[in-house]
């Protein structure tokens, strides 16, 4: 029964496909191997043996284009946690601020702790349902660029500042406007790394739940 769903399989795919699947043999079983030899065979297909440089050559490029792929996932991702969770939240924030009309900066702090963190947690989580295991690590730039920050502030003029509030209230609550006391930075760093922190944290529960539920389909006979 496995051999002949194998020859309807191979039977199914290109020249190309099958050469491609014979030039790895070691991802084959002996069933499989024996199909698709018997398949290229029938198709008068001749398999030519690759040179050692030209092998090496192939394998360069698909580790260039797995890390290019890699990349453009980080920066898709990155987009969809910082851009995607400002763009959702921009009209619920605006609808929020028109019901309260207030400008206290606490106020301001906690819609966007509040519903910052929330929408990009929720963004990851249904990211992660795509198995998308490459946003699990979004974090990591904006977490490296907000270290990068508290070095400047930590080193800088604005550590000394009395009415600044010391680094916690400078990155987590500023208590004014104005970019001396912190809102800048605030945005500019904290935010940036706390909704792709949350992203990432929606994103593994994500695949974590998927992971049990995959496990829980599968007969125990199986296991």
């Amino acid at each position: 029964m496995q051999t002949e769903t194998l020859a309807t399989l191979y039977s199914s795919k290109t020249d190309d496909e099958l050469i491609a699947l014979a030039a790895d043999p070691n991802s084959l079983t002996e069933a499989a191997q024996s199909v698709l030899a018997s398949e290229l065979l029938r198709r008068n297909v001749a398999l030519t043996k690759a040179s050692p440089t030209e092998i090496k050559t192939e394998q360069s490029h698909q580790r260039i284009a797995k890390l290019l792929q890699a990349a453009g996932a980080l920066v898709l991702n990155l987009a969809i946690a910082i851009v995607g969770t400002a763009v959702i939240e921009s009209p619920i924030w605006r609808v929020w601020s028109q019901m309260e009309r207030t400008r206290s900066v606490s106020r301001i702090e906690a819609r966007e702790w509040f519903l910052g963190l929330t929408i990009a947690a929720l963004l990851g989580f249904f990211v992660g349902r795509r198995r998308a295991t490459t946003a699990i690590w979004v974090w990591t730039v904006p977490v490296a660029f907000f270290g990068l920050g508290a070095l400047m502030y930590i080193t800088g003029p604005h550590s000394v500042l009395a009415n600044d509030g010391g680094f916690a209230s400078h990155f987590f609550a500023p208590k004014c406007f104005d970019n001396t006391c912190g809102w800048r930075d605030f945005f500019t760093f904290t935010v940036p790394a706390a909704r792709t922190l949350v992203y990432s944290v929606g994103t593994k529960v994500s695949l974590h739940l998927q992971s049990r539920k995959t496990k829980s389909d599968v007969p125990a006979s199986v296991l």
